[in-house]
C-alpha cells in the first residue's frame, strides 16, 4: 500500500461540486460531507465553493467537464 500525506490547506483554492438532485436523501450528505472536508481540511473559504445541481447522474460527467473547460476552477469534485 502506498500511502502520500501532503499539507493538503488551500484557502484560495476555487472548487466546483456537482451533485445530482436524483437520490437527494443520500446526496445531500454527501454533499454536506465533501463541504465539511473542503472547509475543515482544505481550509478553502465558502465563497470558493460553487456547487452546481443537476438532475441526475447522467447529467453529471457533462456539467464536470463544462466547469472544467472554464478554467475558473482548480478542482471539480
Amino acid at each position: 500500500m502506498n500511502i502520500i500525506e501532503a499539507n493538503v490547506a488551500t484557502p484560495d483554492a476555487r472548487v466546483a461540486i456537482t451533485i445530482a438532485r436524483f437520490n437527494n436523501f443520500i446526496n445531500d450528505s454527501l454533499l454536506e460531507g465533501a463541504i465539511d472536508a473542503l472547509k475543515r481540511i482544505g481550509q478553502v473559504k465558502d465563497e470558493n465553493i460553487t456547487v452546481v445541481w443537476v438532475p441526475g447522474a447522467y447529467e453529471l460527467p457533462l456539467a464536470a467537464g463544462a466547469l472544467a473547460k472554464t478554467g475558473k476552477y482548480d478542482a471539480v469534485i
